[in-house]
C-alpha cells in the first residue's frame, strides 16, 4: 500500500506542473480511485459509486431549497443505515444472475469504509447548499484571496468556509474526486470539500523539510506502537477479560491492576490511531494535499472533555463544528445540541449499544464541565483567577474529569458497560486507592494547566 501511495503521489505531482492541471489532477484521482476501489472492495466497489451518485443527485436537486439541508441529511443518513443494516448488500438479492459476484467482495468490506464517505458526501452537499443560499440572498461568498496575510490555521479555516467561484467547481468530477480520494479514503483524516477543492486550485504543498520531519514523526510513533504491543499485553487482557481468569486461579487482579490495564489500553488506542492517521496524512502530504492533523495532543495531556475531543479526532471535530454544531445554534444552545451530535457520532461509528452508552456518558460528563467553566468565567472570580489557589481548585475538578473521561472511553471502545461496572466496583472498595488515584490526577492536572499557560504566552508572543 505504501508503494501504491508513493507511485500515485509521484504521478499526481507530475500533473501539477501541466496546463489545466486541476482538471487533469481530478481525472487522475478519479481513475486511480476506481482502480483502488476495485482492488479494495472487488465487485462491491459498484455499491460505493452508486451510493455516491445518489448522494450527488440529491445534493444537486435539494441544495438551495428551503428544506434542502434536511433532505441532504435524511438522504445520507438513510444511505449509511442501509449499508449497515444490509451488511453491505448482496448481489443475489438484486438479481439472481448477479449472484456469482458475491464471491468477489475484495479484501475489505466496503460498508466499513462507507461512514467516512458519508461525511465527505455531506460536506460536499452542504457546502453546495450554503453556496446557493448565499447566491440567492445576494450575499457575496468569501474568497480565500481576500485574506492573504492570515496565519496558516486561519487560512485553513478560511478555505473550509469560502465558497468556490464557479458552478463547475461543484460538478460531478470534483465531487467524486473528493469523495473517493485514495490517500484519505480508508481512514481519513477528514478534510472538507471546499478545503480540498481550494487546495487543488491554488496548491499548498508542504516543503520537503516538513514532509521529512512528519515522516520521522510517523516512524517514531510506529516504533512506539510496536514496542508497546510486543512488551505490554494490557489491551489483550482487557479485551478478553483475563482478570476473571486470574481470580479463578487465586491470582491477584485488584483495583491497581485494573487501573493499570485501563491506562495502558488508552495508551494503545491513542498510538494505534495516531499511526493510522499519520500514515494516511503523510500520503496526502506527498501528493500535495494538506488535510487537518489528528491527535494534536498526547492522550495523557488532557484534563477536560472539550480539549480531549478537539485533540483526539481533531479533523472530525472540525467537521462536526462546521456541519452540526454551528447550524444547530453553536455556543448559545450547546447544552442541548451535544445530545444529537454525540448520538450521531455513536451512530456513525457503528450500530452498537456500547457506543450509545458512550455517547450518553460523554454528554452527562459534559454538563458539569460546561457549568463549572461558565461559573469559573464569571466576574466574581476575576480577582482570584490568577492565584495559586484557583489553579489548585481547577486541578481538583480536572482530576474528577479525567476519571470520568477515562471511564467513558473505556466503556465505549474497550470493555463495555459490564466491564466498566467491574472496574468501578473493584476500585471503590479500596478507598486508599481512590484517594491516591485522584491525587495523581490532581498533580498531573496542575502540570497540564502550567503547560497551557506556557502555550498561551507563546501564542500571544507570536
Amino acid at each position: 500500500m505504501a508503494t501504491l501511495f508513493l507511485s500515485t503521489a509521484a504521478m499526481s505531482r507530475a500533473l501539477q506542473s501541466t496546463a489545466a492541471s486541476r482538471v487533469a489532477r481530478m481525472r487522475f484521482y478519479l481513475l486511480t480511485s476506481l482502480g483502488f476501489l476495485g482492488y479494495l472492495h472487488g465487485a462491491c466497489a459498484i455499491f460505493v459509486v452508486i451510493l455516491s451518485l445518489v448522494s450527488f443527485a440529491v445534493a444537486q436537486l435539494a441544495a438551495g431549497c428551503k428544506h434542502g439541508a434536511a433532505s441532504i441529511w435524511a438522504c445520507n443518513l438513510g444511505l449509511l443505515l442501509a449499508a449497515r443494516l444490509g451488511n453491505g448488500f448482496r448481489f443475489a438479492r438484486v438479481a439472481g444472475v448477479l449472484a456469482p459476484l458475491d464471491a468477489h467482495r475484495g479484501v475489505v468490506r466496503w460498508e466499513i469504509c462507507f461512514n467516512l464517505s458519508v461525511l465527505r458526501m455531506l460536506s460536499y452537499s452542504l457546502d453546495l447548499h450554503w453556496r446557493r443560499l448565499h447566491l440567492a440572498s445576494g450575499v457575496h461568498c468569501r474568497q480565500v484571496g481576500q485574506s492573504p496575510s492570515a496565519p496558516r490555521a486561519g487560512v485553513a479555516r478560511w478555505r473550509q468556509q469560502a465558497a468556490l467561484p464557479g458552478d463547475a467547481d461543484y460538478g460531478l468530477l470534483p465531487c467524486l474526486a473528493y469523495v473517493l480520494y485514495v490517500p484519505l479514503y480508508l481512514a481519513g483524516p477528514i478534510i472538507t470539500f471546499q478545503d480540498f477543492a481550494w487546495q487543488l486550485r491554488r496548491g499548498v504543498p508542504a516543503s520537503v523539510r516538513a514532509i521529512v520531519r512528519y515522516a520521522a514523526r510517523f516512524a517514531a510513533d510506529w516504533a512506539c506502537l510496536e514496542l508497546l504491543t510486543h512488551c505490554l499485553y494490557f489491551n489483550s487482557i482487557a479485551k478478553h477479560q483475563i482478570g476473571m481468569r486470574f481470580r479463578s486461579f487465586g491470582l491477584r487482579y485488584g483495583a491497581l491492576e485494573m487501573a493499570m490495564s485501563a491506562f495502558w489500553v488508552l495508551c494503545f488506542m491513542w498510538l494505534k490511531f495516531a499511526v493510522i492517521w499519520r500514515f494516511f496524512r503523510l500520503a496526502a502530504l506527498l501528493d500535495g494535499v494538506d488535510p487537518p492533523e489528528n491527535m494534536r495532543r498526547c492522550f495523557a495531556n488532557n484534563y477536560d472533555l472539550e480539549g480531549f475531543w478537539r485533540g483526539w479526532h481533531s479533523s472530525y471535530n472540525q467537521w462536526l463544528v462546521r456541519y452540526m454544531y454551528v447550524p444547530l445554534g453553536g455556543s448559545t444552545r450547546r447544552v442541548w445540541i451535544i445530545w444529537p451530535i454525540f448520538f450521531f457520532v455513536a451512530l456513525w461509528h457503528d450500530l452498537e449499544w456500547r457506543l450509545m452508552s458512550w455517547a450518553w456518558l460523554v454528554c452527562l460528563a459534559f454538563l458539569p464541565e460546561m457549568a463549572a467553566k461558565q461559573w469559573a468565567r464569571s466576574q466574581r472570580f476575576d480577582a482570584w483567577r490568577h492565584t495559586m489557589a484557583f489553579r489548585h481548585a481547577c486541578a481538583a475538578a480536572a482530576a474528577v474529569n479525567i476519571a470520568a473521561l477515562m471511564a467513558a472511553n473505556l466503556a465505549g471502545y474497550v470493555i463495555g458497560l459490564d466491564g466498566l461496572k467491574e472496574l468501578l466496583v473493584g476500585m471503590l472498595v479500596n478507598s486508599r486507592f481512590v484517594v491516591a488515584t485522584l491525587a495523581t490526577f490532581w498533580s498531573a492536572a496542575n502540570l497540564m494547566l502550567l503547560l497551557r499557560e506556557r502555550e498561551a504566552r507563546q501564542t500571544h508572543a507570536e
